[in-house]
């Protein structure tokens, strides 16, 4: 009851996208640079190591990831 929290694990922070402001008041998100990337990446891990970003570098693992099971299934066959 009157223990020390428990920490939790931060969820993964995205970093492929951006909210910038509109012309007209609103908020839209776009596409940030690969430069805006690694300055973002590096701040954040200076701030917390334990942190898990996401880049387009680990979504591009992310979406290749199909390929290895389809070559690991084939190799049990």
């Amino acid at each position: 009851m009157f223990g020390r929290k428990k920490k939790q694990e931060l969820p993964p922070v995205d970093i492929t996208k951006k909210l910038v402001k509109t012309w007209w008041g609103g908020k839209k998100f776009v596409p940030t640079t690969k430069r805006e990337q690694r300055e973002m990446k590096k701040a954040l891990l200076k701030a917390n190591p334990k942190l898990t970003i996401i880049d387009d570098a680990a979504k591009k693992e992310k979406e290749l990831e199909w390929i290895d099971r389809i070559e690991d299934y084939d190799a049990m066959l």
